[in-house]
């Protein structure tokens, strides 16, 4: 079953553009556990975040295209976001 858009989410998708980006980041402040080495934990950490694969629901949710706008599974577009009707999220 789709999800509807909000109408803030929808006006943020439709003004996007590539001279016109909304991307949303995401900022983690991260503290090294106690015994840790910080010269082999943090390149263990990054290759374990490295080793997932393949995203799961929410995060492989992409926008539908149409009336009304919603979040479908899909395959990434070169730009990061599917355009196709496929199934829902």
């Amino acid at each position: 079953m789709a999800k509807t858009l909000s109408f803030l989410d929808k006006s943020f998708w439709i003004t996007e553009s590539d001279e016109n980006p909304k991307h949303v980041a995401c900022l983690q402040l991260l503290a090294i556990p106690k015994g840790a080495k910080s010269t082999e934990y943090v390149p263990q950490l990054f290759q374990e975040i490295r080793s997932f694969a393949r995203a799961t629901s929410p995060f492989n949710c992409a926008v539908k295209t149409g009336i009304p706008c919603g979040f479908f599974a899909g395959k990434k577009a070169q730009h990061g976001l599917s355009r196709s009707n496929s199934s829902s999220c």
